[in-house]
């Protein structure tokens, strides 16, 4: 589940690297982004979460192991409470529900002025990165958020933190995500950063991992990401949890 004005072209490095370990492998687009249809509303994480559960049904995988970026671990962990019959685990990178509600209040004000996709870019390439990822991967990232109808970049801000009762929001999210109770490993890219994991409920099989690093840890950092989570799922497998990943 990747992030806001992304797709799934995200997961370009780790889906072979899960296909080489006998993973069926299903990446998808959010509603409105990559070769998704674009509906002009239903932009929040409960309704991706809901277009995802309808997706697993389909196929009929059974409960599976869900990886999310950004706002696709907002998506994620909706998903594991709503409709926790259809995950086994989760894979979180870099979440986004630690940030304050105050210090979303300029970023809104942003997105609601206009077309917000030149604000968002530009809020992409001042936060996102460190100084030595490859030029490609903000360039590849700015052309994506330019080329996502306005309505969907709009949108999906304001459903993950534009009203109170936004999952985004960290007033939200610390209590929504009590909910959650699938082990999760969350690889954030900041030690700081993991302060709300670490205050929620956590299971035996339950890690947070630090990788330093900018926003696209699994682009960045492919290498270490994918040691991270290969221990872990070996630590799943070995405790019985992992059992028909």
């Amino acid at each position: 589940m990747h992030g806001w004005a992304c797709d799934s072209h995200d997961w370009s490095w780790l889906i072979p690297h899960l296909r080489d370990r006998g993973f069926r492998v299903l990446a998808v687009d959010h509603r409105g982004h990559g070769h998704s249809s674009v509906p002009e509303a239903g932009y929040t994480p409960q309704q991706m979460a809901s277009d995802a559960a309808n997706l697993l049904r389909s196929v009929g995988t059974g409960p599976a192991l869900i990886v999310g970026h950004s706002m696709g671990t907002i998506v994620a962990s909706a998903l594991a409470i709503e409709h926790p019959d259809l995950v086994k685990a989760l894979i979180l990178i870099d979440p986004v529900y630690n940030r304050p509600d105050d210090s979303l209040d300029p970023v809104i004000s942003l997105v609601k002025a206009g077309d917000p996709r030149q604000s968002v870019a530009h809020i992409f390439r001042s936060n996102f990165y460190t100084a030595g990822v490859p030029a490609w991967i903000p360039t590849w990232h700015e052309r994506r958020v330019l080329g996502t109808a306005e309505h969907v970049v709009r949108e999906s801000f304001l459903g993950l933190f534009g009203s109170t009762s936004a999952l985004g929001r960290t007033s939200v999210a610390g209590e929504y995500l009590r909910s959650r109770t699938c082990p999760t490993l969350a690889v954030y890219a900041a030690e700081e950063s993991t302060w709300i994991e670490r205050q929620l409920p956590a299971g035996s099989l339950d890690r947070i991992a630090v990788i330093d690093g900018g926003h696209w840890l699994h682009q960045e950092r492919p290498d270490e990401f994918h040691s991270i989570v290969d221990d872990w799922l070996e630590t799943l497998t070995g405790a019985g949890a992992g059992a028909g990943l």
